[in-house]
Protein backbone atom coordinates (compact mmCIF):
# COMPACT_ATOMS: atom_id res chain seq x y z
CA UNK A 1 0.00 0.00 0.00
CA UNK A 2 1.23 3.52 -0.37
CA UNK A 3 0.77 6.26 1.89
CA UNK A 4 1.44 9.80 2.36
CA UNK A 5 2.32 11.28 5.64
CA UNK A 6 1.74 14.87 6.05
CA UNK A 7 2.27 17.09 8.40
CA UNK A 8 1.78 21.06 8.78
CA UNK A 9 3.20 23.63 11.17
CA UNK A 10 0.80 26.66 11.72
CA UNK A 11 -0.05 29.79 13.60
CA UNK A 12 -2.55 27.88 16.32
CA UNK A 13 -4.97 25.36 16.44
CA UNK A 14 -8.02 27.56 14.64
CA UNK A 15 -8.50 26.88 11.05
CA UNK A 16 -10.59 29.99 10.63
CA UNK A 17 -8.12 32.44 12.48
CA UNK A 18 -4.85 30.75 12.03
CA UNK A 19 -2.39 30.24 9.58
CA UNK A 20 -0.57 27.18 7.66
CA UNK A 21 3.33 28.09 7.60
CA UNK A 22 5.03 24.91 6.78
CA UNK A 23 3.58 21.93 4.42
CA UNK A 24 5.52 18.49 4.60
CA UNK A 25 4.92 15.05 3.35
CA UNK A 26 6.51 11.67 2.88
CA UNK A 27 5.25 9.11 0.12
CA UNK A 28 5.47 5.26 1.83
CA UNK A 29 5.21 2.11 -0.36
CA UNK A 30 4.49 -0.74 2.16
CA UNK A 31 5.62 -2.91 -0.52
CA UNK A 32 9.12 -1.22 -1.90
CA UNK A 33 10.52 -0.25 1.56
CA UNK A 34 13.27 2.35 1.11
CA UNK A 35 15.76 3.39 3.24
CA UNK A 36 14.18 6.67 5.23
CA UNK A 37 16.57 9.24 3.42
CA UNK A 38 15.30 7.53 0.23
CA UNK A 39 12.05 8.48 0.67
CA UNK A 40 10.21 10.98 -1.62
CA UNK A 41 9.77 13.98 0.41
CA UNK A 42 7.58 17.50 -0.38
CA UNK A 43 8.20 20.48 1.51
CA UNK A 44 7.11 23.92 1.02
CA UNK A 45 6.90 27.48 3.20
CA UNK A 46 3.83 28.73 2.53
CA UNK A 47 4.10 32.87 1.37
CA UNK A 48 1.44 35.18 3.20
CA UNK A 49 0.79 38.13 1.67
CA UNK A 50 2.82 41.14 2.48
CA UNK A 51 4.64 39.08 5.33
CA UNK A 52 1.65 39.15 7.64
CA UNK A 53 1.62 36.31 9.75
CA UNK A 54 -0.67 35.99 13.07
CA UNK A 55 -1.94 33.58 15.16
CA UNK A 56 -1.75 31.90 18.94
CA UNK A 57 1.00 33.16 20.90
CA UNK A 58 2.64 29.87 22.35
CA UNK A 59 2.22 28.74 18.17
CA UNK A 60 4.03 31.87 16.86
CA UNK A 61 6.84 30.98 19.53
CA UNK A 62 6.88 27.52 18.99
CA UNK A 63 7.49 28.12 15.52
CA UNK A 64 9.52 30.99 15.59
CA UNK A 65 12.42 29.77 13.39
CA UNK A 66 9.96 28.93 10.68
CA UNK A 67 8.96 32.53 11.25
CA UNK A 68 12.24 33.88 10.75
CA UNK A 69 12.99 31.85 7.86
CA UNK A 70 9.81 33.40 5.95
CA UNK A 71 10.87 36.99 7.16
CA UNK A 72 13.78 36.14 4.51
CA UNK A 73 12.08 36.28 1.45
CA UNK A 74 15.14 36.39 -0.77
CA UNK A 75 17.13 33.60 0.59
CA UNK A 76 13.58 31.28 0.51
CA UNK A 77 13.55 32.06 -2.91
CA UNK A 78 16.85 30.96 -4.12
CA UNK A 79 17.05 27.76 -1.66
CA UNK A 80 13.55 26.10 -0.34
CA UNK A 81 10.24 25.53 -2.49
CA UNK A 82 8.73 28.69 -1.02
CA UNK A 83 5.13 29.53 -2.51
CA UNK A 84 1.76 31.12 -1.99
CA UNK A 85 -1.16 28.86 -0.24
CA UNK A 86 -3.32 29.49 -3.31
CA UNK A 87 -0.20 27.44 -5.26
CA UNK A 88 -0.22 24.67 -2.39
CA UNK A 89 -2.81 22.24 -3.93
CA UNK A 90 -1.32 22.24 -8.06
CA UNK A 91 2.25 22.27 -6.64
CA UNK A 92 1.86 19.04 -4.40
CA UNK A 93 -0.33 17.44 -7.33
CA UNK A 94 2.47 18.18 -9.88
CA UNK A 95 5.01 16.22 -7.32
CA UNK A 96 2.48 13.60 -6.85
CA UNK A 97 2.89 12.79 -10.39
CA UNK A 98 6.17 13.13 -10.59
CA UNK A 99 6.58 10.30 -7.89
CA UNK A 100 4.16 8.45 -10.21
CA UNK A 101 1.02 8.30 -8.32
CA UNK A 102 -2.09 7.92 -10.58
CA UNK A 103 -3.16 11.55 -11.75
CA UNK A 104 -7.19 11.25 -13.88
CA UNK A 105 -8.94 14.13 -14.81
CA UNK A 106 -12.84 15.07 -15.05
CA UNK A 107 -14.30 17.56 -17.28
CA UNK A 108 -17.30 19.85 -16.10
CA UNK A 109 -18.23 22.95 -18.38
CA UNK A 110 -15.78 22.34 -21.09
CA UNK A 111 -12.64 22.79 -18.33
CA UNK A 112 -10.90 19.48 -17.54
CA UNK A 113 -9.64 19.06 -13.82
CA UNK A 114 -7.08 16.79 -12.57
CA UNK A 115 -6.44 15.01 -9.34
CA UNK A 116 -5.09 12.29 -7.38
CA UNK A 117 -7.04 10.15 -4.22
CA UNK A 118 -4.19 9.40 -1.84
CA UNK A 119 -4.55 7.95 1.65
CA UNK A 120 -2.82 9.75 4.25
CA UNK A 121 -1.16 9.13 7.51
CA UNK A 122 -0.30 11.27 9.80
CA UNK A 123 -0.38 12.45 13.72
CA UNK A 124 -3.93 14.03 14.51
CA UNK A 125 -4.19 14.95 10.78
CA UNK A 126 -8.16 14.36 10.57
CA UNK A 127 -8.74 16.25 13.46
CA UNK A 128 -6.32 19.37 12.98
CA UNK A 129 -4.19 19.38 9.73
CA UNK A 130 -7.27 18.20 7.04
CA UNK A 131 -9.18 21.19 8.51
CA UNK A 132 -6.62 23.34 7.37
CA UNK A 133 -6.30 21.61 4.08
CA UNK A 134 -9.47 21.92 3.99
CA UNK A 135 -9.49 25.80 3.85
CA UNK A 136 -6.99 25.51 1.27
CA UNK A 137 -7.73 26.81 -2.20
CA UNK A 138 -8.37 23.97 -4.53
CA UNK A 139 -7.06 21.17 -2.34
CA UNK A 140 -10.04 19.07 -1.76
CA UNK A 141 -10.71 19.20 -5.25
CA UNK A 142 -6.72 17.79 -6.73
CA UNK A 143 -6.10 16.26 -3.67
CA UNK A 144 -8.31 13.37 -2.34
CA UNK A 145 -8.13 12.29 1.01
CA UNK A 146 -9.80 8.58 1.58
CA UNK A 147 -12.01 8.97 4.85
CA UNK A 148 -9.89 6.68 7.00
CA UNK A 149 -6.40 8.33 7.88
CA UNK A 150 -3.78 6.41 9.42
CA UNK A 151 -3.27 7.60 12.92
CA UNK A 152 -0.01 5.93 14.92
CA UNK A 153 -1.06 6.94 18.48
CA UNK A 154 -3.03 3.77 18.32
CA UNK A 155 -0.64 1.59 18.38
CA UNK A 156 1.34 3.18 21.07
CA UNK A 157 -1.83 3.55 23.26
CA UNK A 158 -1.53 1.35 26.76
CA UNK A 159 -5.55 0.49 27.02
CA UNK A 160 -5.02 0.41 30.99
CA UNK A 161 -3.01 3.02 31.75
CA UNK A 162 -3.72 5.77 29.62
CA UNK A 163 -6.02 8.55 29.83
CA UNK A 164 -5.92 10.08 26.21
CA UNK A 165 -4.05 9.19 23.45
CA UNK A 166 -0.31 9.79 23.42
CA UNK A 167 1.49 12.31 21.40
CA UNK A 168 4.01 11.74 19.09
CA UNK A 169 7.11 12.31 21.61
CA UNK A 170 5.36 9.33 23.45
CA UNK A 171 4.95 7.70 20.57
CA UNK A 172 8.57 7.54 19.92
CA UNK A 173 9.43 6.72 23.04
CA UNK A 174 7.19 4.07 23.67
CA UNK A 175 8.56 2.99 20.20
CA UNK A 176 11.80 2.79 20.72
CA UNK A 177 12.90 5.73 18.15
CA UNK A 178 15.73 8.12 19.65
CA UNK A 179 15.41 12.04 18.77
CA UNK A 180 12.87 14.53 19.92
CA UNK A 181 10.03 15.76 17.84
CA UNK A 182 11.35 19.21 16.21
CA UNK A 183 7.77 20.01 14.97
CA UNK A 184 9.31 20.97 11.88
CA UNK A 185 6.76 19.57 8.67
CA UNK A 186 8.83 16.79 6.81
CA UNK A 187 10.67 15.58 10.24
CA UNK A 188 7.36 14.80 11.75
CA UNK A 189 5.99 13.69 8.80
CA UNK A 190 8.98 11.02 8.50
CA UNK A 191 8.48 10.21 12.62
CA UNK A 192 4.93 8.88 11.36
CA UNK A 193 6.81 6.78 9.09
CA UNK A 194 8.83 5.37 11.05
CA UNK A 195 6.31 4.58 13.37
CA UNK A 196 4.18 3.19 11.11
CA UNK A 197 7.57 0.93 10.24
CA UNK A 198 7.03 -1.04 13.42
CA UNK A 199 3.83 -2.96 12.07
CA UNK A 200 4.93 -3.81 9.10
CA UNK A 201 9.09 -3.37 8.14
Amino acid sequence: MKYVSIDLETTGLDENDCQILEFGAVLEDTNNILPLDELPKYHAYIKHPKGNISGNIFALHLNAGIIEKLRNEKELKDTHNYIKNEDLADDFLAWLKMQGMEIKSSTYNNQTNYHCTITVAGKNFSSFDKKFLDKVPGFRNKIRMRQRAIDPSVLFVDWEKDECLPTLDECKEKAGIDGVVTHLAVDDALDVVKLLRKTYA
